[in-house]
């Protein structure tokens, strides 16, 4: 980096200074919205997670122990509430905007400012800010990551190399798709023209990072080889091999509907909805990049454009197989947002010109994030505006505790009729994990997913294994303590609940969801999970 002069020394610092009394603020703003002014319940995520942090583990079915290990050290603090559960969520946030600010500082004087803002204007960033997933301390991790690996790649730090691959295997435990950070980074590692760099530092560094990662991500293997690596059986599923943990009887494929014709403009489409105009910027800087030779920063803004391309090119050929998500790609979007602050720097230091897109689309990002954050605080205001107000996900949101309330109702029904102690059932493992969490008493929720009898002639398959299927105390096999007992059942159809149970009775205008709801006396267990 090209040594600055004093005036860019001090404009760099004020810069960096002002990004943080915002993270602070807007971080302060958020806690104090979870904790006072937050009208939403946990998602079913959120729940299933909190569900984890129940059962501290090395890790889980689905996903290493990162988001049980959180939730489980912020429900010891603050207690099993919501707040408990999602606190962490804006300090990820907060790591996350000043680990993007410190990628701006590298960039050049007064980078630090845009880069960080444009992380907390992003959409999908402010919501992974407020809601208890995977991806906040993933995101966290993946920031650290890069800006360790400036550390070590460009800067010749050698301590910084065991630490950037802990910060890889910390976003491991969370999420597993950091590995195709690594990618990006080798690539970098092994094109940098300087070969006397690599020459100097040798192999000694990657094998330490390499060491570094394979100790954190040591607790998942642990887990996988107790367990009989279910963690591969359910990736494999996602890709759709007969070995996965998605059943696959004749009649019951769960192939995505559509076409990439479909899939790929929906990925595309979804990325701009995750970063907002942002996308643009960082796309603008990445081609600067890519077209510039010899120009003061460069390595530092290719290696930023090495941390982003592999997870975004994977996610984008993923699409021309099956449907995505909306988040899959969302970490590619970090140093992309360290380039959209360089461009909107770069717009502001320069003298206007008449029509300057990249002053608009600086504008745009600001509009957009600022809208969207305000309007995410109040979605169920949102939802009673014509039009948009269909898009609002408010019940996914706000269902829990009042669908609890309706369950608990059900239960005492079925109490004084039968005089048993009934207990509830759900067809998807996200609402048995709600209704553990919003039941009074907390009692265990069963999840029948994959006991489900399949009736392919009526489009009936049964559903994949979950965390929950692995947990005794959670085992529908388990006659001698629930056989005879009456449940509420939720999802599902009633000839399969019928194979369960003596007898079953259809909820009227009781949709959860699409999910129906059901009563059922006499529990005889399902075929397939009947203790011999």
């Amino acid at each position: 980096m090209a040594e600055r002069t004093a005036a860019e020394v001090a404009m760099d610092r004020r810069a960096w200074r002002t990004l943080l009394l915002i993270v602070l603020g807007v971080t302060a703003v958020r806690l104090a919205y979870l904790a006072w002014f937050c009208p939403f319940g946990l998602a079913e995520d959120e729940a299933h997670y909190w569900e984890w942090s129940r059962h501290l583990d090395w890790s889980y079915y689905s996903k290493g122990p990162g988001i049980a290990w959180s939730i489980a050290l912020s429900t010891w603090a603050l207690g099993d509430t919501e707040l408990g559960v999602r606190v962490l969520a804006p300090l990820f946030g907060a790591a996350l905007a000043l680990a993007a600010g410190r990628m701006g500082r590298l960039l050049g004087p007064g980078v630090c400012l845009f880069a960080g803002a444009a992380v907390l204007l992003a959409p999908g960033f402010q919501i992974t800010s407020l809601i208890m997933t995977i991806d906040g301390g993933y995101l966290a991790c993946w920031a650290l990551a890069c800006l360790l690996a400036h550390r070590a790649m460009i800067e010749g730090s050698r301590p910084a190399w065991p630490l950037l691959g802990m910060a890889v295997g910390m976003g491991f435990l969370f999420k597993y798709t950091i590995l195709l950070l690594p990618l990006g980074l080798i690539a970098f590692w092994l094109a940098r023209r300087r070969g006397e760099h690599r020459a100097r530092v040798g192999w000694s560094g990657p094998a330490a990072a390499v060491g570094a990662f394979a100790l954190c991500a040591l607790p998942v293997v642990v887990w996988n080889a107790r367990e009989g690596f279910p963690t591969v059986r359910h990736l494999l599923g996602h890709l759709g091999s007969s070995m996965g943990d998605i059943p696959t009887e004749p009649g019951c494929g769960h192939a995505a509907k559509g076409s990439p014709l479909v899939w790929v403009p929906e990925y595309l489409g979804m990325q701009v909805a995750v970063a907002g105009p942002m996308l643009f910027l960082g796309i603008l800087g990445a081609v600067r990049v890519l077209r510039s030779h010899g120009e003061a920063g460069r390595d530092a803004r290719m290696l930023m454009v090495c941390a982003a391309a592999p997870i975004l090119v994977f996610y984008l050929l993923v699409s021309f197989v099956t449907r995505g998500e909306g988040n899959w790609a969302i970490a590619g979007m970090v140093t992309l947002a360290a380039l959209a602050g360089d461009e909107a720097r770069r717009m502001r230091s320069r003298p206007s010109r008449g029509f300057d897109p990249v002053g608009m689309l600086w504008t745009a990002t600001v509009i957009v994030g600022l809208v969207a954050g305000l309007g995410m605080l109040r979605m169920d205001w949102l939802a009673r505006l014509p039009v948009i107000g269909r898009a609002m996900p408010v019940e996914r949101m706000m269902r829990g505790p009042v669908l609890a309330q309706r369950v608990g109702e059900r239960m005492d029904e079925l109490r004084d009729r039968t005089g048993l102690e009934p207990f509830v059932v759900c067809e998807h493992y996200g609402r048995a994990s709600q209704m553990g969490f919003y039941l009074p008493g907390r009692p265990v929720v069963y999840c029948s997913s994959p006991l489900m009898p399949s009736f392919p002639e009526q489009g009936l398959c049964r559903g994949r294994p979950s965390q929950l299927d692995l947990w005794p105390d959670h085992d529908l096999g388990r006659l001698d303590r629930l056989g005879g007992r009456p449940a509420v059942l939720i999802g599902g159809h009633e000839s399969q609940w019928r194979t369960a149970f003596e007898r079953v009775e259809v909820l009227d205008g009781w949709r959860d969801k699409g999910r129906p709801g059901f009563l059922g006396y006499g529990f005889v267990g399902f075929p397939v999970a009947r203790t011999e």
